[in-house]
Order: structure tokens, then sequence, then C-alpha cells
């Protein structure tokens, strides 16, 4: 066509992109190409300003292994409709269903994750500096609306961003209409996928029951949903600056005081924090990027009401531990591998499963330097013919367990309970070891020395230091 307002399509694509920054000279972009409509769309609008940017264009396909013979006419399309245009083409197949009955992720899930690896595989080899997705403005609607029956709080009213890392939308401006005019006008084909006729489907039943009604009170519902979006997503991240200024280590009443959009976010600022710290495979991250409100309602709510310590299982095997020092998150595998049971030689000894370090000496002056280095540390004596065995020491570190008990003070202590009174973190109370011989117990950090080990006045002493520089909030004495 040559005739009519979607003349003008490419011109308004290319203004857009390079007012928002979206697209630069000289970039490399990889289309990730369907063969529907929009993605059609796309990659022809690419094409058609690629001279002015001086932009190189690729397209990347994957076949879901859904639809059978209809997926594999797509990637045919796909082949042949970029052979056409001249775009170096990038196809792979993947079963997703399997691939979704063997991680136990939903088929959706499943294939988001699975299409994303595949683009960012090959952005890679093409040295792609962006990935382009054909998302627009009706999208954008049905996103927005998606969330708002789902429940969600600001962040969701955002819709979809038009950028995020080097992944990018340039369609966002257009309607799905404005689109199919120009694939029309410009005679191009597309194919059509069966599934989006599929009402089981959520976002279909948006599409196709929702949508046309939104446009029908409001005929420029893109525009005003846009400006929304605009709007909450400046709300937004002021909220996110606030809760990002609030100390880390705030306690207890501290994040009780906080009004709930700001501790909401503190907590997801947290947990996120959590996920960088740890090295997580692609199934695990993406439940990370699930975290949602509702899964921290509990932990707001026991932050809010709750007595004592508690922990609470997230999204990705996380733990949130609240307790009187704040909300700490860990990475729940990385807590089993906590365990250990190190022996102890004279000198100093590094604990590396908590992060502390253990002095061993018959030496007072070697002690009390070492304590002065150290300034957060613990030093106590003990018996030194209670703990020597010929030439030897008979010591050794492990983690504290359920039911840890010994006898200072005439009586028998429970380490976990004395630790509570303390008021020790219960993420804390797991990095504090425990000290012992072959006969059980003879020192926590914080408590007492054993009574069996006790000095003997004339006897000569073995000195023990302790020192955590990593976790201060384990020191209460």
């Amino acid at each position: 066509m040559k005739n009519g307002i979607q003349d003008d399509l490419p011109q308004r694509f290319l203004k857009s992109v390079t007012k928002e920054g979206l697209i630069l000279s000289n970039e490399k972009i990889l289309v990730a190409f369907s063969g529907g409509a929009d993605s059609v769309a796309l990659l022809s609008v690419l094409k058609k300003i690629s001279s002015d940017l001086n932009l190189k264009i690729f397209a990347a396909h994957l076949n879901h292994g859904i639809r059978g013979i209809e997926a594999d006419r797509d990637e045919d399309f796909c082949r042949n409709i970029c052979q056409k245009m001249d775009v170096p083409f990038e196809s792979r197949y993947v079963s997703v269903p399997e691939e979704a009955k063997r991680t136990g992720q939903g088929l959706e899930a499943c294939a988001r994750k699975i299409r994303y690896d595949f683009l960012f595989e090959t952005a890679e080899k093409f040295k792609c500096n962006k990935i382009a997705t054909a998302h627009h403005a009706d999208d954008n609607i049905e996103t927005v609306l998606l969330h708002i029956i789902r429940g969600t709080g600001l962040k969701g009213l955002v819709g979809i961003p038009p950028k995020r890392g080097n992944i990018i939308r340039p369609l966002l401006i257009f309607r799905k209409k404005e689109l199919i005019k120009y694939l029309e006008n410009e005679g191009l084909d597309f194919v059509y996928d069966s599934t989006n006729s599929d009402l089981e489907l959520t976002r279909n039943k948006i599409r196709h029951k929702l949508l046309s009604t939104v446009y029908e009170i409001n005929p420029r519902a893109d525009t005003a949903f846009s400006n929304m979006s605009k709007l909450v997503e400046e709300d937004n991240k002021f909220l996110t600056t606030l809760a990002e200024g609030i100390n880390k280590k705030a306690t207890l009443s501290e994040l009780k005081s906080l009004p709930l959009p700001l501790l909401s976010r503190f907590l997801q600022i947290r947990f996120f924090e959590c996920i960088k710290k740890i090295q997580l495979n692609g199934e695990e991250k993406n439940k990370c990027l699930q975290l949602s409100f509702i899964h921290l309602t509990p932990v707001i709510d026991y932050i809010k009401n709750g007595k004592g310590n508690a922990s609470f299982a997230l999204p990705g095997k996380i733990t949130a531990h609240i307790s009187s020092a704040g909300a700490h998150f860990l990475y729940s595998e990385e807590e089993k591998k906590q365990d250990f049971n190190i022996p102890l030689k004279m000198g100093e000894n590094n604990i590396s499963q908590c992060l502390c370090k253990i002095l061993i000496t018959n030496d007072k002056n070697v002690a009390d330097e070492w304590q002065n280095i150290y300034k957060l540390s613990i030093l106590v004596s003990v018996n030194f013919d209670t703990i020597i065995f010929g030439k030897e020491i008979s010591l050794f570190a492990r983690n504290s367990k359920s039911g840890d008990s010994y006898v200072y003070n005439g009586h028998t202590r429970n380490v976990r309970r004395k630790l509570i009174d303390l008021k020790i973190p219960s993420h804390l109370r797991k990095k504090i070891p425990c000290i012992c011989d072959s006969d059980g117990i003879i020192f926590v950090p914080n408590l007492k020395i054993a009574d069996r080990v006790k000095p003997v006045k004339g006897k000569e002493k073995l000195y023990i230091v302790y020192t955590d520089v990593k976790n201060p909030e384990c020191f209460k004495i």
C-alpha cells in the first residue's frame, strides 16, 4: 500500500525508538520471531529503518513442540520470510511439555523460561546488543488487566516495560489493528497460532472478551493505560528509593513502625539481595522472579503482629528469618551446608562454615594480643590438663544441634534456649560453634565454660579466643 495513514508507521517507529533510547546507531538487534502478525511487523519495520541507524537485524524462532505440524509450519514460514528479507535466522526445537513435566513447572512458565534462555544464547552467538520482542499496546492492557484480576500492587499496574536490561519492546506505542493494517498494506503474510483461540487460557479470555469492551468504553484506552503506567512507575520508583534507604540491619521494632508500602519493598529488596549472593540454576531463578506480595503477606503480618522468632519459606528455597534483630534472608540449601565438625589445633583455626576464627594457645600474652586485634572477640580459659592428651589437644568445633546442653554454674543448660534468651536470631545461632572435647561441649560463645573443664588454681591454663567479624550480632556479652 502506498496510501493512507499506515504509510508513516515506520517513521513513527523510528522517532519513538530514538527518542526513548531503545535503539542506538550501529547496533545489532535480535528479533524474537514467532511468525505471527506482531513479530512479522516488527521484523519488517526494523529492516525498513535499519539503513537510517546502520542496524544489523537477526531473527530467532523457538519451536515449542506443542502444536505438532502447525508448529513445524510456523518454523518453515519464519525461515522463508527471513530468507526473503535477507535476515540471518536461528531456530531451535524444544519439547516444552516434556520439559515442564520433568521440572514440575506450569506449561506457560516453562515455555517462557526456555524461550528467553534461547534468545539470550542466540543474542550472544550473533553478538547482538538488544533483543526485541513484539509486545504492543493491546498486550500491555491485557497484562495490566491480568495483574488487576490476580490482585496487584503498583508494580503490576506499570504493565510491560519498554526496556528491561537488553530486552526492548519497541511496538508498545502501536495497537494490534495498526500492525495488521501495516502488514496488509505491505503485502506481508503471517501465521496464526491456534492456541490464541483457546478460551481456557486466562489471557485469551481477556483478549477476546474484555479488551473489546475496554475500547468500547474508551476508544483511546491504549493511551490511557500507557499514561497510567508511566505515572504509577514514577510512584513505584519513589517508594522503592525510600525503601532502599532503610537500614539493612533495622530491628524488628523499627520494621514494625514502617508503613506497609515501605516494609513490603524493603523485604523485596532484601530478598533479591540474597538471590544475588548465591548460584541458582535457571529453574530456581525463575521461581525467585515469581516473588509477589502474596508470598510476603505472612512475613509482613508476623512483623506487624507476631512475637518471638519465626521463619518463612519463600520461592527459590529462600527462607526469611524474623527475630528481634530484624529480617534476614538465607538460601535454604546453604543453611543445610552449615553442618561441620572440625578438629582444632594449637594456634589459629579458621571455621569457614560459620565465618569465624578460634585461637587455641597456652600463652596468655598471645591471647590478649589476639583479643586486642579483634575487638569483637571472647576470651576464656580452661584447665590445660583436662584438654591435653599426651602432646595433642582433644578439641573440635561443630555446629549446634537440637537438644544440645552442658553443665555450667552447677546446672544443665540448654544451648538453644540460652541463646534465645540472649535474643540472638535463629539464623545467627546456627553460626555460633560449639567447642567440644570427646566428652561433649566445653564452651559455647556467649555462654560459660563447662564446670568439668574450669581452670584450677595452680594448674596451667589453655586459652580459647573466639572471634566473628562477619557476624557481629553474634556477640551478646
